[in-house]
């Protein structure tokens, strides 16, 4: 739906707006009253724990949204989360689109029909990763504006929320703005005459994370986060306002926690929850980054220490999970076409989510995490009526325990010392704690739930290759050889030349984000007396660029490639050129790789490091010297988690601190005036020295006809693709840059999730029917970057602790959704920069094929949906491994089984000196050929007796077919 472009408020304006209308969880539409108290959010009244997840609309397409939200809410999830994209809503001034992926309408609909509740981060800046931090570029060019501090022109933009939230009061107003009535009244909640409806189903924050720039804007920023707050709360619509990360947050918001852990964050005012608004599951990646991994242990550990303190309201980022409130990332999803940020931010952004980039819940985390919640569920009442008291069992050792007037008891039993197991005695009874971990008892007796001990199966997921295969209206025989379309750019100007210019323009202020590319060119002549002609050597081109990459061609041959990183956007090419007696041209193709969206955490600390300088310009042995400065100036406001945060990067940025102060790199805090391209341009090995080429005539593009020519003549789309003579192969060209390849083909068989494999190709673009796949590169990270064979849940989680991947592709498959595919007919179209191999691509189906899970018999026995039935802990069951393979697939056969002392991981189980024999034949009795099955660890199943005085442990793997 898109929504006329005479409406002159601002995007973020009638988002807002549209939150103002309360979610239903059925027809009838009932008010909802939100307030809170020092405890919790209280719903009409009721303190609350509320579970939520985050689902970045935009990362999914629409015929994803209601399987990740029923995902979702099978995980024990109460809330969804997100964000609102004003560059994808907005992406011209006044140019307003609610269609496809930005359907914000139909996404809340899903949502209501879910029974869910929402929460709505309206930003305007959302970092997440997104590209230029989900403001629009445009904006940046708006004269006089300077984003995020005390500036007349920003803030004009949020002020004009005012306006249109006064009209939110009744349907007919935003029938006003061009909206249909079932589409915007119905979905929130305005159906059939009914009219404003109090909006207690939202929870609302304005800014993000602005505590971790403001010092760098001084009083400025000081002013305009006041200023913020300020605004949002004299709408007065009638629900709280958050503001997290902000340290010196107005008593009229809440401030909240954003970080890996939240256990020991207390709000600033006392009569305020203890709100996690971001807990971030796992760690977004940069191309040419190994893959970072956050155990599922840790993630519950976090979680449960977060309510065992105090928490009310907790949310994962991507997909985010959030309780009374917390918030997680719950689906990453994907970063689609040039939306991803960074730069360097990968077209993935899976998150190591509970649920993966494609749909699939990611076990064993999803799993683990949702008996985690069904756990923390049976405390929920006596913990919100009840102040914990703590209790002492021992070095690292403790216990919170929950006693409402009635004598229900609830308590949270932690070991925190991150290397050694521990046995407690709790009430006269012992309980086995291990390193790392916290017991969760909703009756102070019985333990329904153990962070580090994860009963939940692991799921198998593969990557099964299917060659694209040809799409024609009448096979015949022999016809199953794929035909390609070529089309091969010019390396330069494509078309005349729009304007000169002596020097370089900045990259980033003459496309102005309509593309990733710029051409700059030159020429240089050459006599033929130089001496590396007559001898027969080259020269070195040096290309000075402050980002993000750039292919060098001369003479219409690609000479060499090189790019930053997502630590470090500017590099230095440097390589030999093959030159020619008289005219040479030059054409560098510089690229950015997503706009920049600050680092939350290493933004933060030069961002009070500009708060403790005069001047940006001031020399660099000053600006360095205040680093260590601003590290404990911001450590001082943060909570122990952070501060071990900072002292991490702090021993590695020192490169990065020297490039800010000498201004080439960005800082989170005025991130939208960092440039990219080329800045020094010289050829060594002439005669007569070195040739500098920086203050020379280079050629450019005018805007409207920048980037490449099918770009501009958009060869990827229905409307454009004939615009271009396409040459018919049927073996397409290999590496050969500045390419563009066509394909007809048809979907892969199955219902599976699709990933489009270029692990053979080179840098570039991909499109399926006009839709944008995304940037693909599969840049390998380096052998040497510290990955490790196996990791450790115990002990505090940083994105650097437990590498994969290491000398691998970064991304090496690119989600293509079911729902772009037709029947036959599909269009697929790939540019290729710098040279790949067509004739490899497949089409990959993502498949769960087996499952493998590891029970021992000290597990919780007692089940929190059994508890829920019977009402107490008496009812106790064996511990038992659970088994479901996917939907219409059934475990076909037992590929490992031990009952006794195994050892290993999934898929590398081995047995151990403890075995029961029959191990094997007992599993498949109770699943083979069926979807789930459950296995007691019994003595009517195994000899429990074998091997007295060990402690045993079933280990299964299964295949599902």
């Amino acid at each position: 739906m898109e929504v006329s472009s005479s409406i002159t408020n601002r995007i973020s304006t009638l988002l807002l707006l549209l939150c103002l209308f309360a979610l239903c969880s059925n027809t009838s539409c009932l008010a909802t009253n939100v307030t809170y108290d020092r405890r919790s959010l209280l719903i009409n009244g009721q303190r609350k724990l509320l579970i939520s997840a985050a689902i970045h609309y935009p990362r999914s397409v629409p015929a994803m949204w209601p399987g990740l939200v029923q995902t979702a809410k099978e995980g024990g999830v109460d809330v969804i989360e997100t964000y609102v994209f004003w560059n994808g809503h907005e992406p011209s001034p006044g140019n307003y689109y609610f269609g496809g992926r930005y359907d914000l309408v139909k996404f809340v609909k899903i949502v209501q029909e879910a029974g869910m509740l929402l929460i709505l981060r309206i930003g305007p800046f959302v970092a997440a990763e997104w590209n230029f931090g989900g403001i629009p570029v445009w904006l940046h060019y708006v004269p006089g504006t300077t984003f995020r501090t005390d500036n007349e022109p920003f803030k004009v933009l949020m002020w004009s929320l005012r306006k249109l939230l006064s009209l939110a009061k009744s349907y007919e107003e935003l029938h006003n703005f061009d909206c249909e009535p079932n589409e915007a009244g119905e979905a929130f909640g305005t159906s059939r005459g009914s009219h404003y409806l109090s909006p207690g189903k939202y929870h609302f924050q304005i800014e993000n994370e602005y505590g971790y720039y403001e010092g760098a804007y001084g009083e400025g920023g000081k002013r305009y986060a006041m200023w913020a707050a300020s605004m949002a709360v004299s709408q007065n619509i009638g629900i709280p306002w958050i503001m997290c990360q902000q340290f010196d947050a107005p008593s009229s918001v809440i401030n909240t926690c954003n970080s890996f852990y939240c256990d020991q964050f207390t709000p600033i005012y006392p009569d305020k929850p203890k709100i996690w608004t971001e807990n971030w599951p796992g760690w977004f990646k940069t191309f040419g980054s190994p893959d970072p991994h956050r155990p599922a242990e840790d993630v519950a550990y976090s979680v449960a220490r977060f309510f065992q303190k105090g928490g009310s309201v907790h949310n994962y980022y991507m997909v985010l999970f959030s309780i009374s409130l917390a918030c997680s990332v719950y689906h990453g999803g994907t970063n689609f076409g040039r939306t991803a940020g960074g730069p360097f931010i990968t077209t993935s952004y899976d998150y190591e989510a509970p649920i993966d980039e494609y749909g699939l819940p990611r076990l064993p985390k999803w799993g683990h995490l949702r008996e985690l919640h069904k756990a923390i569920k049976l405390c929920e009442h006596v913990m919100l009526n009840s102040d914990a008291v703590n209790i002492s069992l021992g070095p690292s050792l403790e216990a919170d325990v929950f006693t409402d007037t009635s004598g229900a008891c609830a308590a949270f039993l932690a070991n925190v010392d991150d290397k050694n197991d521990r046995t407690v005695v709790f009430r006269n009874s012992s309980y086995h704690l291990p390193a790392w971990s916290v017991s969760i008892l909703p009756d102070c007796k019985n333990v329904v739930f153990n962070t580090a001990k994860v009963g939940t199966p692991t799921s198998i997921v593969e990557m099964v290759a299917e060659k694209l295969q040809p799409s024609v209206s009448t096979p015949e025989k022999n016809s199953e050889a794929l035909k390609w379309e070529v089309f091969v750019e010019k390396a330069g100007i494509w078309d005349k030349e729009d304007f000169v210019q002596t020097g370089f323009v900045d990259h980033i202020n003459t496309t102005k984000d309509t593309t990733d590319y710029l051409w700059y060119t030159t020429s240089i002549f050459v006599e033929e007396n130089e001496g590396f002609l007559i001898k027969g050597s080259q020269p070195f081109l040096i290309v000075e660029s402050k980002g993000h990459a750039l292919h060098a061609f001369v003479n219409q041959k690609l000479q060499g490639t090189a790019y930053g990183n997502g630590t470090h956007s500017p590099f230095k090419f440097k390589k030999p050129v093959s030159l020619k007696a008289g005219k040479n041209d030059i054409a560098l193709l510089s690229m950015t790789v997503g706009l920049q969206n600050p680092d939350m955490q290493m933004s933060s600390v030069i961002a009070m490091l500009l708060g403790k300088m005069s001047s940006p310009k001031q020399n660099i042995q000053t600006c360095s010297s205040l680093f260590l400065q601003s590290i404990g100036s911001f450590s001082s406001q943060q909570n122990t988690e952070t501060v071990s945060y900072l002292t991490l990067i702090s021993e590695s940025v020192s490169q990065q601190i020297k490039e800010y102060c000498l201004g080439t790199v960005n800082a989170g805090s005025f991130y939208e005036w960092v440039g990219a391209g080329p800045t020094h341009v010289e050829i060594r090995g002439f005669n007569n020295g070195t040739v500098n080429l920086s203050n020379s005539t280079w050629i450019y593009k005018l805007p409207e006809f920048i980037g490449l020519q099918g770009e501009h003549l958009g060869i990827y789309k229905a409307d454009g693709i004939n615009k271009v003579n396409w040459v018919a192969t049927s073996e397409p060209p290999k590496m050969q840059p500045l390419t563009w390849y066509k394909a007809e083909i048809n979907p892969p068989p199955g219902k599976e999730p699709v990933g489009l494999d270029m692990v053979h190709m080179g840098k570039g673009l991909a499109w399926l029917n006009g839709e944008e796949i995304g940037r693909y590169w599969p840049r390998k990270s380096s052998i040497d970057d510290g990955c490790v064979k196996e990791c450790d849940y115990r002990g505090k989680f940083m994105p650097n602790k437990c590498f994969t991947g290491c000398g691998e592709p970064t991304q090496r498959w690119y989600h293509v959704p079911r729902s772009w595919f037709k029947s036959s007919g599909n269009i697929l179209v790939i540019f290729e920069e710098k040279g790949g191999d067509p004739s490899k691509i497949t089409l990959s189906r993502r498949k769960v094929t087996g499952l493998c899970a590891l029970v021992a018999e000290d597990h919780p026995s007692i089940r929190p949906e059994a508890w829920e039935k019977e009402g107490s802990g008496s009812n106790r069951n064996v511990p038992t491994v659970y088994l479901q393979c996917p939907e219409n697939t059934l475990v076909s056969a037992v590929k490992f089984a031990s009952f006794g002392t195994p050892s290993g991981n999934c898929g590398s189980y081995t047995k151990g000196d403890c075995h029961d024999p029959n191990s094997i034949l007992v599993v498949e009795k109770f699943c083979r050929n069926k979807n789930n099955c459950a296995i007691e660890l019994s003595e009517e199943n195994f000899s429990t007796s074998t091997c007295p005085g060990v402690s045993k442990r079933l280990a299964v793997e299964a295949i599902c077919r």
